[in-house]
């Protein structure tokens, strides 16, 4: 068939959901063409920070891109898609057009796989920060604070609980029983640009994110097993039937038999969401509740299907971000690296998709970001600018 002046642009006019009607059907039959898919692709390659890979386009990927596009597509002011297209996105042959159009319209760069050394070397900063590393702080009952950045061994031996740094980011409570009147409560904390795992008393597993605190008893007494979290931590708990393990978290309450979960408390994040990896909890305020099951996460209440992958990444020393805006994803820079971040007025509102070791230097990070050529920054000392 014969070819328009100009594929590109109607491929991006496509994807921004303003085709005409009669310009989309003759795109859609272009598509159809052998080997135009792969012409597709190539013309739209500068829309993407990384080459299309099999990861980008599975179903789920491009499902969740479209259904953010046309979520932007029908906001007032948007211009209507038509239902043509939505058909045509499903069909597999064109999952990869799919991506990069739905990237486009959508504002989501793929960083998947890291740029070439010589482009990432091209882009320079005045300064650099350090990954964050594993450390934290106990302040014991009495007030006594020990810094457990470099300790080691038998840590406290008093009021009938031992505690012991185990290992690097690894701290051991083990306690004798107690009667309730007598138990004490400790509260281990971790700073910008830390992170600490603790097992409890009950042998349960703690993992704090950066910036974060748990506050819980030298032994579990009583009918209940209670602790209290701020920022975002991670638990395993042991199942222990007749004393369910309850978590308090900026005015929630998850109620917990035996299982994996991860909540985030962080003030500056848009909710508490609580996510599910195994067993069952129920997450309550006084007046709402929910039940969770495997898979799931509430955020105010409202339960969703969880990325696991995206919700764990901090434990397992990454930084992942799927879809996700940039200012999520500085302020989850500012908690690891202990940077303060500053918004210009102009800066720019991208969603970016990106896998990264979390034990790069923040200049790794921000060149990535910058390898997409819709933001730049500035490091000045221990700030960050983001800039257009």
């Amino acid at each position: 068939m014969e070819q328009p002046v100009d594929v590109k642009d109607l491929l991006e006019k496509l994807g921004k959901g303003q085709c005409a009607p009669e310009e989309a059907g003759w795109l859609m039959e272009w598509l159809d063409e052998p080997g135009n898919c792969d012409v597709a692709i190539a013309l739209l390659s500068d829309r993407m920070a990384a080459p299309v890979t099999a990861e980008m386009l599975s179903p789920e990927r491009i499902a969740n891109l479209e259904r953010r596009r046309l979520e932007i597509l029908s906001q007032p002011g948007k211009r209507a898609i038509a239902p043509v297209h939505r058909v045509h996105f499903l069909r597999r042959k064109w999952w990869a057009v799919a991506a990069v159009l739905a990237a486009a319209a959508t504002g989501t760069w793929f960083l998947v796989n890291k740029p070439a050394t010589t482009k990432l070397a091209e882009i320079h900063y005045k300064s650099d920060v350090p990954a964050g590393h594993a450390g934290a702080l106990l302040t014991l009952a009495d007030g006594k604070t020990v810094l457990l950045d470099s300790v080691t061994g038998e840590i406290s031996n008093s009021q009938g609980a031992s505690i012991t740094k185990t290992g690097e980011g690894s701290l051991s409570y083990k306690s004798a029983a107690l009667n309730s009147a007598s138990v004490s409560y400790n509260t281990l904390s971790t700073p910008r640009a830390r992170k600490f795992r603790m097992t409890l008393p009950d042998g349960s597993g703690v993992w704090l994110n950066a910036q974060s605190s748990i506050r819980f008893p030298a032994a579990f007494t009583g009918s209940q097993r209670k602790v209290e979290v701020t920022g975002e931590v991670y638990f395993e708990i042991v199942s222990d039937k007749n004393k369910p393990f309850i978590v308090k978290a900026q005015g929630q309450d998850i109620n917990v038999l035996g299982t994996r979960f991860n909540v985030n408390t962080y003030a500056d994040e848009p909710a508490v969401t609580t996510t599910l990896l195994e067993g069952s909890v129920q997450v309550s305020d006084g007046k709402r509740s929910v039940i969770l099951h495997p898979g799931e996460q509430a955020a105010e209440f409202a339960v969703t299907h969880a990325n696991i992958q995206q919700t764990m990444a901090w434990k397992d020393g990454k930084l992942y971000f799927e879809s996700t805006d940039l200012k999520s994803i500085m302020r989850q820079i500012s908690r690891w690296y202990d940077v303060d971040v500053v918004f210009e007025a102009d800066a720019p509102s991208y969603d970016f998709t990106a896998r990264l070791p979390d034990n790069l230097p923040v200049s790794e990070v921000l060149k990535l970001l910058e390898m997409t050529r819709l933001v730049h920054f500035e490091i000045e000392g221990k700030k960050i600018i983001v800039k257009k």
